[in-house]
């Protein structure tokens, strides 16, 4: 039975998040396992796909959990996806990103060239970004973000 989320945790959880503690999913992982008393082990044992490796790196910040291992924490936690999914991984994978530059770029009258130039990224990476034949680096959908881009 997992703890459920009660005011007293809600308040300690809203005053870690506004300090930064928790600002990397592997933190919500790690909180949301300890406060329910669960291992490691225990936990990729409810999981399919995930390796007690995979889930020590997530905790330790090395990688970001994907789309699927996020669900499946969500669903075994019975939280939402924002907890284990990080902002970046979810714009990536839920819109339809190669459409938003491309219109950006068409509405604002801008060439490819020009468009590259304001994230200071050569015209071929942002060609390849429309074509949806590489994906954006999390530091270049940050710069894509502050820029009103996306």
């Amino acid at each position: 039975m997992l703890i459920p989320l009660n005011v007293d945790n809600f308040e300690v959880l809203t005053a870690c998040e506004s300090l930064g503690k928790f600002n990397h999913p592997g933190d919500w992982i790690e909180y949301y396992r300890q406060a329910n008393n669960i291992t490691r082990s225990d936990l990729v044992k409810n999981l399919h796909n995930i390796t007690w490796k995979t889930l020590r790196k997530i905790e330790l910040k090395e990688l970001y959990p994907n789309k699927d291992i996020s669900m499946q924490l969500a669903k075994y936690f019975k939280l939402d996806t924002k907890f284990f999914y990080d902002e970046y991984l979810e714009f990536i994978y839920l819109n339809n990103l190669h459409f938003i530059l491309y219109n950006y770029r068409k509405n604002n009258k801008l060439t490819i060239k020009q468009a590259a130039k304001l994230v200071n990224v050569h015209m071929n990476v942002w060609t390849k970004w429309e074509q949806q034949s590489t994906i954006i680096s999390r530091e270049k959908y940050y710069k894509l973000k502050k820029l009103g881009i996306i």
